[in-house]
């Protein structure tokens, strides 16, 4: 179904920017994450890692201004790489002139174990991402002998077809599209700029979850951890395995990884989750911390609007209500604060007590 380009773009305007961010210490200790990590000033994984996210969106100009920047600079070296979304017609060009933003893929090494190094996808940097939210397809996608992921042309097509034969997963057709762009212009910097890390981390927040689990999956032998926050849920059928390595962090309060607005037309598919287990940061009104849940399984998908489980219409009062009412909440900023409450820092002498082996 093709819908309006007004329709198509107000639901998720307001989570392109990235607000001032707001950050509150307290709340009990979640349970440990399993992942090692780095060393930040008592920052947990997961409070370095939304940072890294919240940085993702920023102009290259503005980062050395904003807090949390410099709370992750003195921690690890940085390699930027900037992409570029072609404009799509009228509208794309239109879209192209108020841009806030250029996608961005970071790569980050550890100053204290230079072997441990992520990788952070930015999401919706402008209206271009926003604007082709709702072409969802989806798009078959298989591993070819190299490791590659290519999309599936369609049955019947040759004989001698390798995509016949190897299994497929269905992902959104536009994050393949952005996905696309993103490997042929960088990809090869990006990876190049990981060749000797051992220890890597893959995230992204919104759409860039999206890109996250698809980057993991094609460097499926570097054992990746993916650890994703606020997801724009993009797999259909079975996701592909990546042995349950890393996790996925999803706010209560942000109705975006909760919304299933996509169904796949031919067999019925409601859009789900990556196939890695879920953590729920649940907020407290009262003291206005975050709590931390137990792990869900690797295929458990959630989490799930119960009035979504066969698919939310995009048009409908359900999906426009969550939407206007929660957005705020899934802002990049309001992560950093729910990772500072739910995953406490530690205190400078917890800090001086841990000891890395020599890279």
């Amino acid at each position: 179904m093709h819908f309006p380009a007004v329709i198509r773009l107000w639901p998720l305007l307001a989570a392109i920017a990235v607000e001032a961010v707001r950050r509150e210490k307290g709340g009990p200790p979640a349970e440990p994450s399993g992942l090692e990590g780095c060393s930040c000033g008592g920052l947990s994984l997961e409070s370095q890692v939304a940072r890294m996210v919240a940085v993702s969106y920023d102009a290259k100009g503005i980062r050395s201004l904003e807090k949390y920047a410099k709370e992750i600079f003195s921690c690890y070296s940085w390699s930027d790489f900037y992409y570029k979304l072609p404009p799509g017609g009228i509208i794309g060009r239109v879209l192209e002139k108020v841009s806030w933003s250029t996608p961005t893929a970071l790569v980050g090494r550890c100053a204290m174990r230079p072997q441990m190094c992520t990788v952070t996808f930015s999401g919706a940097t402008n209206l271009n991402f926003v604007a082709g939210i709702m072409d969802y397809g989806p798009v078959q996608l298989f591993r070819n002998q190299t490791g590659a992921i290519e999309a599936r042309q369609g049955p019947g097509t040759s004989p001698k077809d390798p995509s016949e034969t190897v299994p497929h997963h269905r992902f959104h057709k536009f994050y393949w599209e952005v996905y696309k762009v993103f490997r042929s212009q960088i990809g090869h910097d990006v990876v190049a700029a990981l060749h000797d890390c051992s220890e890597i981390y893959v995230s992204g927040h919104s759409i860039g979850a999206g890109l996250a689990s698809v980057f993991q999956w094609e460097h499926l032998e570097r054992g990746i951890h993916q650890l994703t926050m606020g997801q724009n849920v993009a797999w259909f059928g079975q996701p592909p395995d990546v042995s349950c390595r890393g996790k996925r962090l999803y706010g209560d309060q942000d109705p975006v990884p909760y919304l299933r607005c996509f169904v796949d037309k031919f067999d019925g598919e409601v859009v789900r989750h990556a196939a890695v287990p879920g953590q729920k940061l649940e907020y407290n009104s009262h003291d206005k911390s975050y709590k931390a849940h137990a792990l869900t399984g690797c295929y458990s998908d959630l989490p799930m609007d119960g009035a979504c489980v066969k698919g939310c219409n995009p048009l409908g009062a359900h999906y426009n209500v969550r939407v206007a009412m929660g957005i705020s909440w899934h802002q990049a900023s309001e992560y950093i604060r729910a990772t500072d409450s739910a995953f406490p820092p530690t205190t400078e002498s917890e800090v001086a007590s841990l000891v890395y082996p020599p890279s």
